[in-house]
């Protein structure tokens, strides 16, 4: 709800904000499911869907069937066939993250999905996996690095080994302009809800 007020990640519940045809904008790194992995510059995201939240169990943490590439899913999807930049926001219920802020949420900039994938995910179904780069030109809120958007080696994932539906990302990832705009906004639209 937090990101919501200041203009920055406006679903309640959903981790991802997009659209399945145009892509996806943001996503919120918050504890969602086991199979996360946070490495700050980089991380392993699991997309939504694949847990029965009829009734009363809209926090039901157990996968009971295999997520597909549709609705959010698909939003990255696109961003990462088309190199679309991906705003992140940490919340402080990521606890197995050394990144996530100590409370609330953080916006941690911009950062690109270089490849998704599906494979059989810690709890025995299979899982939409993307694996995000960061790319902002701001240096990360936990560095005093000074450079920003520096080009990044792609870290080594063992998991590709069995995973299934492998998307790259094809083309320049240089879109820093894009990054510049999309980086100001979001500044413009917090402080708008700061000075309220």
């Amino acid at each position: 709800m937090e990101c919501r007020q200041w203009g920055a990640h406006f679903p309640d519940v959903a981790g991802i904000a997009g659209q399945s045809t145009h892509g996806a904008q943001f996503v919120a790194l918050s504890g969602g499911y086991v199979d996360d992995e946070d490495h700050g510059e980089w991380f392993l995201y699991t997309g939504s869907g694949g847990r029965d939240l009829s009734g009363n169990k809209r926090t039901n943490k157990n996968q009971s069937f295999d997520q597909q590439f549709e609705k959010m899913n698909e939003a990255l999807r696109v961003s990462c066939q088309k190199g679309y930049p991906v705003c992140v926001v940490r919340s402080h219920k990521e606890k197995c993250s050394s990144y996530a802020p100590e409370e609330g949420v953080r916006y941690d900039g911009v950062y690109r999905i270089e490849k998704c994938w599906r494979k059989v995910g810690i709890q025995g179904h299979k899982v939409c996996r993307y694996l995000f780069v960061r790319c902002d030109n701001e240096p990360a809120p936990w560095t005093i690095d000074l450079s920003g958007a520096r080009p990044r080696l792609l870290p080594t994932i063992k998991e590709f080994k069995g995973a299934v539906d492998i998307t790259e990302r094809k083309g320049d990832p240089s879109f820093h302009h894009l990054l510049s705009k999309i980086h100001q906004l979001v500044l413009d639209v917090s402080s708008l809800f700061l000075h309220r």
